[in-house]
């Protein structure tokens, strides 16, 4: 597992995982490696990169004295209940980290320097709810994502590596 250079409270999350519909019809397609980002240092992410998703989601919906940042809360929660297949209560909290990406408070709040953008934020929650769309066989919607986040945010590396994976389990499909 790679961090990201910067911003810092980024990490990349490398993952394997089961997908649907007609990927996961062939044993061949079952796991692709996509990428997922978490704030490792706020809203349970030390447990999320310690591949205890369903802990960290338990923690951060539990979080009665709302110490998290809505940016860091709706993205580790995006990002540890997809890796737990819990996809339907993932999807609101991925849409929510889009959201809350364009909100620039989230990044004083966890006190990054000013590489950090409202732009990577974005291209982040965009890949990550790519990544949550190819988990629910809605490939077009997920290369949409990953094209997107890939021209905000040249500097991050996960929707070109998403982008890519994509392509090849395609590729796979289409020589079926």
């Amino acid at each position: 597992m790679d961090m990201i250079k910067e911003p810092k409270w980024i990490v990349a999350l490398a993952i394997s995982f089961l997908t649907s519909g007609a990927i996961a019809s062939d044993a061949e397609f079952k796991t692709s490696a996509f990428i997922m980002s978490a704030v490792e240092d706020s809203a349970a992410g030390k447990q999320i990169m310690a591949g205890e998703y369903e802990a960290a989601a338990d923690d951060i919906r539990n979080d009665g004295r709302q110490r998290y940042d809505a940016f860091a809360k709706a993205t580790n929660l995006c990002v540890s209940l997809t890796l737990s297949d819990e996809l339907d209560a993932a999807e609101a909290h991925c849409e929510s980290a889009v959201q809350q990406s364009r909100n620039l408070k989230h990044l004083y709040k966890l006190g990054v320097d000013g590489r950090a953008s409202p732009k990577l934020s974005y291209a982040i929650a965009l890949s990550n709810l790519g990544v949550l769309r190819v988990m629910t066989g809605d490939l077009d919607t997920a290369e949409s994502h990953f094209e997107k986040a890939a021209s905000i945010a040249t500097r991050l590396d996960s929707p070109d590596h998403n982008l890519s994976r994509l392509q090849k389990v395609r590729s796979r499909i289409a020589k079926r």
